[in-house]
C-alpha cells in the first residue's frame, strides 16, 4: 500500500515509531493525507488493519483526527499538538498549521503550568528551527507577526534572529530553574 509515496510497511521497518515523540507528527501528517484522499480510505483501512499494533495505533489515530476535521480543528495546548501541526504542514504546505504553532508562543513566558510552558517552548524552538530550513515557514511566521500582539511579535523577532541552539539552552535553563525551585518535577 502506498500512502503519499510512503509504503505503510515502511513505518515499522524504519524504526521511526520506536520514539514516542514521533507519533504526533506522523498522526498530523497522515490525518491530512487521509482527509485529502478520502476515496482511498476503504483500501487503506484494510491495509492498516494488517499492520503491527504500534503502526496500527498511529494510523488509526490519524484516521480519527482526519474524520474529526483534522489537526487544525484540534483544541488544546501541548508540545504534541505542535508536533501534529508540523506533520500537517509537511503533508499539505498549508500555512495555517504554522499559524497554529505561532499561536502557542503566548505560553513561552508561562511559569506556573509546566505543560503550557512546553507548548510555548516547543513552538518557539520548532519555529526557529524550521524557519531556517523552509522559506514557506519563515514567510508564514513573518505574515503572522503582522497581526500578533506585542509580546508575540517580540518572540517572533527573537526566534527569527537567534540560533535555535540558544533558544534550546534558554528552555533548559527555565526548566532547571523551575525544577530547582520545586515548582516542576
Amino acid at each position: 500500500m502506498i500512502m503519499s509515496g510512503l509504503p505503510a510497511h515502511a513505518l515499522p521497518v524504519s524504526g521511526i515509531l520506536k520514539s514516542p515523540s514521533s507519533a504526533p507528527p506522523l498522526i498530523g501528517f497522515f490525518s491530512e493525507i487521509f482527509a485529502a484522499n478520502a476515496n482511498h480510505l476503504p483500501e487503506w483501512q484494510t491495509h492498516i488493519a494488517k499492520q503491527d499494533d504500534q503502526t496500527k495505533a498511529v494510523l488509526d489515530q490519524a484516521l480519527k483526527v482526519s474524520k474529526s476535521g483534522g489537526v487544525l480543528n484540534s483544541s488544546g495546548h501541548s508540545a504534541q499538538l505542535n508536533d501534529a501541526c508540523w506533520g500537517g504542514f509537511f503533508a499539505t504546505g498549508n500555512p495555517k498549521f504554522v499559524d497554529k504553532v505561532v499561536d502557542q508562543l503566548r505560553y513561552f513566558d508561562e511559569r506556573s503550568d509546566e505543560a503550557l510552558f512546553f507548548s510555548g517552548a516547543t513552538a518557539m524552538w520548532s519555529l526557529a528551527t524550521n524557519s531556517r530550513t523552509y522559506t514557506a515557514v519563515r514567510s508564514a511566521i513573518e505574515s503572522a507577526k503582522i497581526n500578533a500582539d506585542k509580546r508575540t511579535q517580540e518572540l517572533i523577532a527573537e526566534l527569527l534572529r537567534d540560533d535555535p541552539a540558544r533558544i534550546k539552552q534558554e528552555i533548559a535553563e527555565v526548566v532547571r530553574t523551575q525544577t530547582d525551585a520545586g515548582k516542576w518535577k
